[in-house]
């Protein structure tokens, strides 16, 4: 009753895995001031500075559920012109869509907090910039997912290359590194009767108090299942052991002494 029972389970995590992706964004549109009631969300460039602002969303359900965010970077290329004051990153606070969204519909409803900035440089160049405090808070629900604001305080505009352009190589992008953490397959206690669960490659495995078996120690084990009793002695099987009721005339743990 005390062998070690090994679960039929699927192979599960007994180390962390780590791994990264690179999200396209699902959402992204320049709104410009003016014309503040005009809609830019087919550009195939996104453009900040002077009294132009962009935003981008991405979606994140692609990430698995149990995953820990252990980066997460916006690449941007800008593509024609450079300003020459810092690309600042701001959390967006309101739901919008790159179909119909307008500087005056989305009405500055962004948080001023600055998560992330760069300079523009040149006027092509690959520019990132780590946003893995806020996809983190996306990520976990703390924040309501509604993507990002760029804005710059100069006159002078930066040019990106947006999602709708041909060029996909250039396109926006959030490349998200995660780890998946061990699992613990003990978690609920699936062992019965007692049983202590441990991790193993294939699962789990129950080690079994005596007088139990099975892959969760649902079994009790039969002890009278090899007749011990002697000389028609009836057995009743008990937890880790059994006891004889012996014929008229034996006596003994299995009736095995014939009484004088």
């Amino acid at each position: 009753g005390d062998d070690v029972s090994t679960s039929e389970s699927t192979q599960l995590r007994s180390a962390p895995v780590s791994d990264c992706i690179t999200i396209a964004p699902s959402d992204d549109a320049m709104i410009s001031n003016p014309p503040k009631s005009q809609n830019y969300g087919d550009h195939p460039l996104l453009r900040v500075g002077g009294k132009d602002e962009s935003l981008l969303r991405f979606d994140l359900s692609g990430l698995p559920a149990e995953s820990q965010i252990d980066s997460a970077t916006l690449r941007l290329y800008v593509n024609g012109a450079a300003g020459d004051t810092p690309v600042q990153v701001h959390r967006a606070t309101a739901a919008w869509s790159e179909d119909t969204v307008t500087f005056h519909d989305f009405n500055q409803q962004f948080d001023p907090t600055v998560e992330g900035a760069f300079l523009p440089g040149s006027p092509n160049a690959l520019k990132s910039v780590s946003l893995t405090g806020l996809v983190h808070a996306w990520f976990t629900g703390a924040q309501p997912n509604y993507g990002v604001l760029l804005e710059a305080s100069g006159n002078k505009k930066t040019i990106f290359i947006s999602g709708e352009n041909p060029n996909a190589q250039y396109r926006p992008a959030l490349e998200v590194c995660y780890t998946l953490p061990v699992e613990d397959a003990c978690d609920p206690d699936p062992c019965q009767n007692g049983g202590l669960c441990a991790n193993v490659d294939e699962g789990y495995a129950c080690e079994c108090p005596a007088g139990y078996g099975g892959v969760n120690c649902e079994v009790d084990i039969d002890e009278c299942a090899g007749d011990p009793c002697q000389n028609g002695g009836e057995c009743t099987d008990a937890i880790d052991g059994y006891s004889c009721a012996c014929a008229p005339g034996y006596t003994g743990t299995y009736c095995e002494i014939d009484i004088d």
